[in-house]
């Protein structure tokens, strides 16, 4: 697989684009309580107009909890009342609001439901935010919309061209000739060898924040078994493992908005689920696998080093701000303990992330969001951060992904934006490009790790009745392109994987790093973070003539 790293990123447009057609199914603002932000119809103030459209829950604030206070309630009602809006008691003392609930001990970014007041309303969480940005710009700074984050396309293709971030089977005129391939195939890998001496002293650890994961042999994951409530004690195998608190984290940003009476889909453990969204069709989700494909891949370029699967996104392939901030959170004060206590076992050197969305304010205001927050601790702590630049065939920043542009002065390189190739080294068509994107990898047709407990309801075109191996289907047929049982690879296209791919390079480099001189544990992984990224940079260069 190949990686292409420009000295200075290509930009065809100094601008950004308008891409290709943003436009989420109206099943998944249901599903999501969400709504789209669309900036021709969207309320306007003094602050400024939404720039990009954007999807985000309809009724959600993300306020850091340190801002829940008296005064700020006072604040926010006052300014909410108007339009027909009102937050809920932060503390306690008010009997003419409705109450928030208990907060999770650790969660520091709360999603906070707004109310109806009065008379019937049109409660949005945009209409607030821009009305808080008028009257009080210090404390609207710090609080954003909780959208929804996508790794996979909204609707609409480019003659084939893969989704936002996920790829999948194009339908339509020109299938036949579009390229992309989609489903099991049939494999044969050597077993994952993680043996050896270890410069770094352990194994580095890949966070893949993501769908989750399934059973599938050669990564070793046996099957798993939902009804376990304790996280701690599943089995994922010598390769991927799961983190009980993270996840946790994760549960509970979900469960404060369920208990605050909003639509969500609450994400209880690590398993990637359900293989369908509709029972009655039994379809396999689209987004169904994305997670394991990724780890896959970290294990194939990487396999020395161990992933940390962090579920936060459902087999729909969106996720929601709230709980990716909340595992993000959970991931620095992992690190945090790693470097207090000196048990480096517990240290996690690159996170990784599929996934993003279209940031509706002007490029300065990116880095109070509360997503980028967390990335600059990590940044600080040492860890890097790689994610997708996305699909879109654009110049649009891509959030998180445009990060990239932000140094904040820190010694740990700014976040890694990968674009995607095919696999003759060209560019993909699909891929964002432009000034936001580092660099660009494997992403077309790529071969990796798919859950084998997944046989959805397609059935192969033609069948018919033969003899076989008793434990094998006795039949001759054309491919089933959704029974995975037997294998455990499948193909898939998209910058989704070319992440995973800079990620798993970047663990490489670091595995073979000497310890630093720096004095703390902090300084000497953010120097061995930007040593790793020179090393990656160096091994990307085309060979000598």
């Amino acid at each position: 697989m190949t990686i292409y790293w420009p000295e200075t990123p290509y930009a065809a447009d100094s601008g950004d684009d308008d891409g290709l057609t943003f436009d989420v199914p109206d099943e998944v603002l249901r599903r999501h309580g969400a709504r789209l932000l669309e900036p021709s119809t969207a309320a306007n103030s003094a602050a400024g107009p939404a720039l990009r459209p954007t999807a985000y829950a309809a009724s959600v604030l993300l306020i850091p909890k340190a801002e829940l206070t008296s005064r700020n309630n006072e604040t926010l009602n006052s300014v909410l009342a108007p339009l027909g809006m009102q937050v809920p008691d932060f503390t306690g003392g008010r009997d003419d609001l409705p109450t928030l609930p208990e907060l999770p001990e650790d969660m520091e970014d709360v999603p906070v439901v707004l109310r109806p007041v009065g008379q019937p309303a049109d409660v949005d969480a945009w209409t607030a935010l821009q009305a808080v940005r008028a009257a009080d710009p210090d404390l609207a700074s710090v609080i954003s919309l909780d959208h929804l984050m996508f790794a996979s396309r909204w609707s609409g293709d480019l003659t084939g061209v893969p989704g936002a971030i996920q790829g999948f089977v194009p339908t339509g005129p020109g299938t036949g000739v579009s390229g992309y391939l989609d489903g099991p195939v049939a494999v044969e890998l050597p077993p994952i060898d993680n043996t050896g001496t270890l410069a770094l002293g352990r194994r580095a650890v890949v966070a893949v924040l993501d769908t989750g994961i399934g059973q599938n042999t050669w990564l070793k994951i046996p099957k798993l078994d939902t009804k376990e409530r304790d996280i701690s004690k599943w089995d994922t195998g010598p390769h991927v493992k799961v983190d009980a608190k993270i996840q946790k984290a994760v549960e509970d940003a979900g469960l404060f908005l369920r208990l605050q009476g909003h639509r969500v889909e609450v994400i209880t453990h690590p398993k990637d689920e359900p293989l369908s969204r509709n029972p009655l069709i039994g379809t396999q989700a689209w987004c169904f696998g994305h997670g394991l494909f990724c780890a896959g891949i970290v294990a194939q370029i990487a396999p020395k080093a161990t992933v940390l699967a962090v579920r936060v996104m459902g087999s729909d392939g969106v996720a929601r701000e709230s709980a990716v901030v909340a595992a993000l959170k959970a991931i620095v004060e992992r690190v945090e303990e790693a470097q207090s206590t000196g048990d480096m076992t517990k240290m996690v050197d690159v996170v990784s992330l599929s996934m993003g969305y279209l940031f509706e304010r002007p490029p300065a205001d990116e880095q109070s969001n509360r997503v980028a927050v967390q990335i600059k601790a990590l940044r600080r702590l040492g860890v890097l951060v790689v994610a997708a630049a996305g699909n879109s065939a654009s110049s649009q920043r891509f959030f998180p992904a445009c990060l990239s542009t932000v140094s904040n002065g820190l010694t740990t390189p700014p976040v890694i934006s990968v674009g995607a190739l095919n696999p003759n080294g060209s560019k993909a068509l699909f891929t964002n490009e432009g000034l936001s994107v580092t660099c660009y990898a494997t992403g077309t047709n790529v071969v990796s790790t798919f859950p084998q407990d997944a046989n959805a309801s397609r059935q192969p075109t033609v069948q018919v009745g033969t003899d076989n191996r008793k434990d094998l289907p006795q039949y001759r047929q054309s491919p089933d392109v959704d029974d995975h049982t037997l294998s455990p690879f499948a193909v898939w296209t998209g910058s989704s994987f070319s992440a995973p791919h800079v990620a798993a390079h970047l663990a490489n480099a670091l595995r073979v790093m000497p310890s630093t001189q720096a004095t703390t544990k902090a300084e000497q992984a953010s120097e061995r973070a930007a040593d790793a990224v020179a090393a990656v940079i160096k091994a990307a260069q085309p060979p000598a003539p």
